[in-house]
């Protein structure tokens, strides 16, 4: 059953709107997500996210599992509770991060080893694991965990990230037909599309993915250094399979880029013991903090803001 339909199509341009249904509302497409990677968005409270008419946030499982940790979150029976959020979250598996922390990851075919670019520790991730660290943080979209491979990588590499992905996913899946939500909302998995720019192997993947039938499929392995045309060209190919669910193509990206140009950074400071800690460790001015703001979150959620 899928999560997705589609209210208006256009047979000139193949341009789409639709409804995404979550457990935490609907979201109408396309979308635009705002970056929440360690469950915060940069320069605004959720209060105001909602004021702007956004209600899909995306946040990493990777960066949320090293901060503030699962324990932390399991505290608050999930991100929602602790960032005092009540619209949809989406969760990057960390397939991502293999892509951009490459100098710090080990790859093989059981999951994969990253060291944390915090402390220096070691983490061995496993599909199943990642599904697990989801429930716990229990996003209503989980992404499965994937490789993502550079623009520049070669064939071979594209070949192998495509393989292990299907696998993984195959893994992912039985993880998550296995479990059961732990906050009593549904929750949706999204396999990942692989292949590089490589046509043929978009292809084989697309098919390998969409046999798995989930509620929903995504693009993966693009905005990583490829031109902008390849891109188009890729997000724009025919499906082997009638896509069921939204396609999710290089936001992050764009989200990204345009966060950075929003300007320097608001700081909330939960207490005044912290102001000189704070004032020096950071370069972007420190604005008095609003206590109405203040009072509508978790302490320790604003003790995790301090980074």
């Amino acid at each position: 059953m899928s999560c997705f339909k589609i209210e208006k199509s256009c047979k000139n341009t193949s341009a789409r709107m639709g409804i995404l249904k979550t457990s935490h509302g609907k979201i109408q497409t396309p979308a635009f997500m705002p970056i929440g990677t360690y469950a915060a968005v940069k320069t605004l409270s959720t209060d105001e996210i909602k004021s702007l008419n956004y209600n899909l946030i995306l946040s990493n499982t990777y960066h949320l599992y090293l901060r503030p940790g699962i324990d932390i979150i399991d505290q608050f029976k999930g991100l929602h509770n602790f960032m005092n959020w009540d619209g949809a979250i989406l969760t990057d598996s960390g397939g991502f991060q293999i892509y951009s922390l490459s100098q710090f990851k080990k790859i093989d075919d059981n999951g994969v080893e990253f060291k944390s670019h915090l402390d220096g520790s070691k983490h061995y991730f496993t599909p199943e694991k990642i599904i697990d660290i989801q429930r716990s943080i229990g996003s209503d979209i989980m992404m499965l965990l994937d490789v993502c491979p550079s623009s520049d990588a070669d064939y071979q590499t594209l070949v192998d990230a495509l393989q292990t992905t299907t696998k993984w996913a195959k893994r992912c899946m039985k993880q998550f037909q296995e479990t059961e939500p732990l906050y009593g909302y549904h929750q949706v998995l999204i396999p990942v599309v692989q292949g590089g720019t490589d046509r043929k192997l978009r292809k084989q993947s697309a098919e390998d993915i969409c046999a798995l039938d989930a509620e929903a499929y995504a693009i993966g392995g693009l905005a990583v250094g490829e031109p902008k045309e390849d891109m188009l060209s890729i997000v724009k190919l025919p499906g082997p399979c009638p896509f069921s669910g939204i396609v999710i193509a290089s936001i992050k990206a764009i989200s990204k880029i345009v966060l950075r140009l929003s300007g320097t950074t608001a700081f909330i400071i939960p207490a005044p013991v912290l102001l000189a800690a704070c004032i020096a460790s950071i370069q972007a001015p420190v604005y008095p903090y609003d206590p109405a703001i203040v009072k509508s979150f978790p302490r320790l959620y604003l003790w995790e803001l301090r980074e």
